[in-house]
């Protein structure tokens, strides 16, 4: 048996949950795993299992919040008690982004910035996520140490979503552990897998993959992206994201109205720091001046971007433009909620931004399924672990090095079994 560990709403431990007559425990490396677990319906564990309690193990990152409760009777006396639990990475979508939020620059730090404004220190105190005490309940862990950038606005999107999007697009995974400090607190953070193809294979060879499942769907593929931003009709702004030509070009819109070229001046320096105001002319409009790299969505953006900013260079995977207007002010003196003009440098990089992520979201999806023996050849949790790349290959020949994107297990009357999800790194 595997221990279960109950926390009350507190975070503290008030018991152990070993005598189930199962267990279903669910983890998702880039989205929200959940638990079951079915028990005699006893007073002692009624009162232990109740709704709001977590559910941790020592042996695995997840926590899981009790969510839903069932007790069945019978005739018998043989009553059963089944404890549903979701992962507590669900709190993330009790939260909108309330306001508008602008990245140019890291995405990891983005998206820590995000769950600290939204859910740790939000300006608006009732949006804390805190326990019944009053206490704070989530914290940033470690930053990974990403590198990937990203040019954004966005505005109310669910924040979990907004979390899960930005991990698949990347290979990112998310976890929210129990942090056993001081003060004990739910700790916030991304990671990646290792890529462990080269050794871990499941294979009919290594006769270590029971069952599997193959899936190739093209059904919601998508590769160029009209975008369409703030306006109406002729007037409103639009971009073309991809470049792919006949039969294999799958046209799709995304409607990016949200997307608004006006921002406060709070947010345009909170973005772009560093920036002097300089007067245009003879009128009362003031130039917001910076040096900005601006992201290559890609060939098509980069040819518009040397066309306007031909003292422009390509440095990486960004184009560096000195000294550049990228917003316009009624005042020489703005403060925070003062608005701001963003130019078409600035706002065609937010409407390219949000084509590229909806293409990354439509393309061809690839998986298996399937049943390890968990003890053949390769142990989960000694020789692989959720988020790794390995090696799946099934009776038909079909190959590929795929990720670990969920791992089942069960543990119930016929023994422990291992259940892993594998989603093509390709796809």
């Amino acid at each position: 048996m595997i221990d279960v560990y109950v926390l009350n709403q507190e975070l503290s431990p008030i018991g152990i949950v070993d005598d189930y007559s199962s267990l279903i425990w669910a983890n998702r490396y880039n989205d929200v795993g959940d638990c079951e677990i079915a028990i005699a319906a006893t007073v002692d564990n009624v009162a232990l299992l109740e709704k709001g309690n977590y559910l941790l193990r020592l042996d695995d990152d997840m926590v899981c919040r009790i969510k839903k409760v069932e007790i069945d009777t019978n005739a018998d006396g043989n009553n059963q008690l089944i404890v549903t639990g979701g992962d507590v990475k669900g709190m993330l979508d009790q939260r909108i982004i309330w306001n508008t939020q602008t990245c140019d620059g890291n995405l990891e730090e983005f998206d820590r910035g995000l769950i600290t404004s939204q859910c740790i220190s939000p300006t608006i105190p009732e949006r804390q996520l805190k326990t019944p005490q009053n206490a704070v309940l989530l914290k940033l862990g470690a930053l990974a140490g990403f590198t990937v950038t990203s040019t954004e606005q966005i505005s109310y999107k669910n924040v979990g979503l907004k979390i899960r999007e930005d991990c698949k697009a990347n290979g990112w995974g998310y976890r929210v552990v129990y942090y056993r400090g001081i003060e004990r607190k739910l700790s916030f953070e991304f990671y990646k897998g290792t890529d462990r193809s080269n050794y871990v294979s499941f294979c009919p060879e290594y006769d270590n993959l029971a069952t599997s499942k193959y899936i190739c769907d093209q059904s919601g593929l998508g590769n160029v992206a009209l975008i369409g931003g703030e306006g109406e009709g002729a007037a409103r702004k639009k971009q073309t994201f991809g470049t792919s030509i006949g039969v294999n070009r799958y046209e799709q819109f995304v409607d990016a109205k949200d997307l608004s070229t006006v921002i406060t001046y709070k947010e345009l320096t909170a973005a772009y720091p560093g920036g002097a105001l300089e007067r245009i002319g003879i009128t009362n409009v003031y130039a917001y001046i910076t040096t900005i790299d601006v992201k290559i969505m890609d060939a098509n953006h980069l040819a518009w971007l040397e066309d306007n900013f031909s003292d422009g260079y390509i440095s990486g995977q960004f184009y560096h433009i000195r000294d550049v207007d990228i917003a316009h002010l009624n005042t020489a003196s703005p403060d925070d909620n003062d608005e701001a003009q963003l130019r078409e440098v600035i706002y065609y990089s937010y409407l390219l931004e949000r084509g590229a992520v909806k293409i990354a979201e439509s393309g061809e999806k690839v998986s298996f399924e399937g049943t390890v023996f968990p003890d053949v050849t390769f142990v989960y949790k000694q020789d692989y672990y959720l988020g790794d790349i390995v090696n799946v290959k099934n009776e038909f020949g079909i190959t590929a090095d795929a990720r670990i994107t969920e791992i089942i297990e069960v543990v119930n009357e016929s023994g422990y079994s291992v259940e892993p999800k594998f989603e093509y790194i390709g796809g």
